[in-house]
């Protein structure tokens, strides 16, 4: 593994050093999951705790902040404007760039890290104020236990892991981004080895980036669906599944899996190039210790990791509006939802008789995966408000 050591040494940013609070950890750091994605108490400058997701994805150093009033609460002063890129299909969005900043975790600072802003609204609603990456995982060792939902940051010259730990390769990938290797299984299609983007931010299991010459694409019984939102817009595409993963040591069976192109990383043949995304749905079933320093994770099954992957049986993609109602993004025909004649753009105030509001991304997925359950629905179509029910049923 030394070649891709080294060739990582020349290619990553370098980082002011971190300072911790006491000794070379930070040893318990709590976090919330929400939409599936690991959202950590961080503040900027001395502020309030903020909620920022912590992302493998966002390879550049310091943070990003998705709401411009934020800016405006913390005093930046900006110095220029740049565009950042994401998952979607529109263009690279236009941030601020401030000064640089000092990012406090407990236990830990980051100084002197870059901040931008994006000059207008993310329009994603997922209640986070920002996201990082590059400048915890580039700094130090990162362990994240999924199940007590605490993280430790680790100096790389302390980090000591033991043989209950599987030891799996990391590769630098384009921009910066982090890769494993992966063997995948399709239907009806020999096994594949290939590349995998290394993504906690991304709320799903698994993504593919069909392509025709390598034999990737989705299954027969795939649906059409809205997948989700990135930075640059909607994400659309089809849901279906894969037979078998193997990562590692580990085999995974039956994934829930989104099939779409990603502009700038699903193009090309090159054999080093991603051919997709393991998500933090299949990253979330092991405990990590990611080290950067070289080019490495360490996993061990979790309780989550026998867990069967299912998908929303409600057929429903729902986004939040300003008040925190669930707007109806996409309808998968045939489903559930289209059967109860629900329709892209309506809004759904209750649920069960209760306030919309009250049900968060992970209540409604594990509400959504109960097959057979007849669910009661009021929505506002206009002017129009109604109540309809659906049952949920499998779609995939």
């Amino acid at each position: 593994n030394s070649p891709n050591k080294a060739a990582a040494e020349r290619r990553r940013p370098s980082l002011p050093a971190p300072r911790y609070e006491r000794g070379r950890s930070a040893p318990g750091i709590p976090f919330q999951m929400r939409h599936n994605a690991i959202i950590l108490p961080v503040r900027i400058n001395g502020s309030r705790e903020l909620d920022i997701a912590l992302d493998t994805g966002m390879p550049q150093p310091g943070i990003l902040l998705l709401d411009p009033d934020l800016g405006e609460e913390l005093g930046l002063d900006y110095r220029g404007k740049s565009r950042t890129r994401g998952a979607g299909g529109g263009e690279g969005r236009i941030v601020d760039c401030g000064e640089t900043v000092t990012i406090s975790l407990p236990g830990i600072e980051f100084p002197e890290q870059p901040i931008r802003v994006l000059s207008t609204g993310s329009g994603m609603n997922t209640g986070d104020d920002g996201v990082m990456g590059l400048t915890v995982f580039g700094s130090c060792v990162v362990e994240i236990d999924y199940d007590r939902k605490m993280i430790k940051l680790i100096d790389p010259s302390s980090a000591l892991v033991d043989d209950t730990w599987k030891e799996v390769p990391l590769y630098r990938g384009p921009d910066n981004l982090v890769m494993v290797e992966a063997e995948i299984k399709l239907e009806r299609r020999p096994r594949m080895q290939f590349r995998l983007l290394v993504d906690t931010g991304s709320g799903h299991s698994l993504h593919l980036f069909p392509h025709q010459e390598k034999g990737i694409g989705p299954p027969w019984n795939a649906v059409e669906t809205h997948i989700g939102r990135g930075l640059n817009g909607d994400i659309r595409g089809k849901m279906g599944r894969v037979e078998r993963l193997r990562l590692g040591p580990f085999h995974l069976e039956n994934i829930v899996t989104a099939f779409h192109g990603f502009p700038g990383l699903s193009r090309g043949s090159g054999e080093g190039r991603p051919r997709g995304i393991l998500g933090n749905g299949i990253l979330r079933r092991f405990n990590a210790v990611f080290d950067y320093s070289r080019m490495r994770v360490f996993l061990k099954p979790n309780g989550y990791f026998r867990t069967p992957f299912e998908f929303n049986m409600s057929g429903l993609t729902i986004d939040r509006t300003p008040e925190r109602l669930g707007e109806v993004r996409g309808v998968i025909v045939g489903s559930a939802g289209a059967l109860a004649g629900i329709r892209e753009g309506d809004i759904i105030i209750s649920l069960e008789g209760n306030d919309f509001r009250g049900y968060d991304h992970d209540r409604l997925r594990d509400l959504f995966i109960q097959e057979g359950k007849q669910l009661e629905l009021k929505i506002r179509r206009g002017k129009k408000i109604f109540s309809t029910s659906i049952v949920l049923k499998k779609i995939i």
